[in-house]
């Protein structure tokens, strides 16, 4: 079995690969000249393409039988508001290269498909309560509309073609990858052990793994569970003071707190995801990585 993944040299994208290749599957993958593939597993197959480039997709896909669609085209460094000055190219690559990406795939007979969405096509209005899956969507940045319309065409391909494709949204993603310095939160371990100030924040989150499982049952459940579905994918609200209390915790280290931070607006529920089995490592799987990455700031200090 062959997947074809895009966005596999991005902070999610290494989480998916590993996913992919510990359940025996074949990778190939998008890359760039420029794409740093250290930490990357050895056994993908890569191939230089991506959705700005005519034409890759056919490099990308031939044989697969699954597609992960994680790639965007975006401001190095920024998600929302990643158009930068240029909103017309964001929307014609992303939109639209994804859009010709997802045809190809299906007159090539890809049997399954999944798009990385996003937490982003809530918006960040209050709401009451928790968001669920089957929420109306409500993006109010041109990242989350843009995230927003390729749902709706998820939901015309499976409509329309009989397509077993669905769309996933995580949440904020944290974890330790490799290198330590590509990591969510390191940065902010190596500040709270040298005893700095934090500015104080708080989202939810989940952990990569816990993205990849989550995309790995999508990809292998019937496909009358998923075809045309949107699934919330987030754990828990973690704040910085969250993190800089649990590297004093650990480590012994002694300095300011952040101030407490309000909760995010958009939290969302995932029952669709506990339908098919999943259960989020939680706290447990919080403090394992944050130890993770004080060890591996105390080694780079080292």
């Amino acid at each position: 079995m062959k997947a074809a993944v895009t966005g596999a040299t991005g902070y999610l994208g290494r989480f998916i690969v590993e996913k992919l290749i510990a359940e025996g599957v074949e990778v190939r993958a998008w890359r760039r000249p420029s794409s740093d593939l250290r930490g990357l597993p050895e056994e993908i197959e890569w191939v230089e393409g991506g959705l700005d480039v005519p034409g890759s997709d056919a490099a990308l896909l031939d044989g697969a039988k699954m597609l992960v669609h994680a790639a965007l085209d975006h401001t190095p460094g920024r998600y929302r508001g990643g158009e930068g000055d240029d909103l017309q190219r964001f929307l014609r690559v992303n939109i639209g290269g994804s859009l010709s990406l997802l045809a190809n795939a299906h007159a090539l007979n890809v049997g399954r498909c999944v798009v990385i969405s996003s937490r982003a096509v809530f918006g960040d209005a209050r709401r009451d309560g928790k968001i669920l899956d089957d929420a109306a969507l409500a993006p109010d940045t041109h990242y989350g509309a843009a995230k927003a319309a390729l749902e709706a065409f998820v939901q015309s391909f499976a409509a329309r073609e009989r397509w077993a494709i669905a769309a996933l949204r995580p949440t904020g993603i944290y974890g330790l990858v490799q290198p330590p310095e590509k990591s969510k939160w390191f940065d902010l371990v190596r500040a709270a052990l040298r005893g700095e100030a934090v500015a104080p924040r708080a989202g939810s989150e989940v952990h990569g793994r816990d993205v990849a499982d989550a995309l790995w049952r999508l990809l292998t459940a019937a496909p009358e569970k998923v075809a045309g579905r949107g699934f919330n994918c987030s754990d828990i609200v973690v704040s910085t003071r969250d993190i800089v209390r649990e590297v004093h915790r650990v480590t012994g280290v002694t300095g300011p707190l952040p101030e407490e931070s309000p909760p995010p607006a958009n939290v969302m529920a995932c029952d669709r995801l506990a339908e098919l089995g999943l259960t989020f490592g939680g706290r447990p799987l919080f403090e394992q990585t944050i130890a993770a990455l004080i060890s591996a700031a105390q080694q780079r200090a080292a």
